[in-house]
């Protein structure tokens, strides 16, 4: 792998993403991904509007490649 410069949220965003398979069903999915949006903005002075940002593009990318390959979602 080669090193590549970016914005660090776009990390964080690859792990609100991939997250506990498990997580899906609890019931306070959205609280708890509200808290980890504001630990990781604290953590790495980050804007939590960024972080959101990123995910959801993320989020939709990823959405977009799982239909490309599987022809349904």
């Amino acid at each position: 792998p080669q090193g590549v410069y970016g914005d660090p949220a776009f990390e964080v965003a690859a792990f609100m993403r991939n997250p506990d398979p498990g997580i899906s069903s609890m019931r306070s999915l959205k609280t708890i991904l509200s808290r980890r949006v504001q630990v990781f903005s604290e953590i790495l002075e980050l804007d939590e509007v960024r972080i959101k940002a990123w995910s959801f593009s993320q989020t939709i990318l990823a959405a977009g490649w799982r239909f490309e390959d599987h022809g349904k979602d």
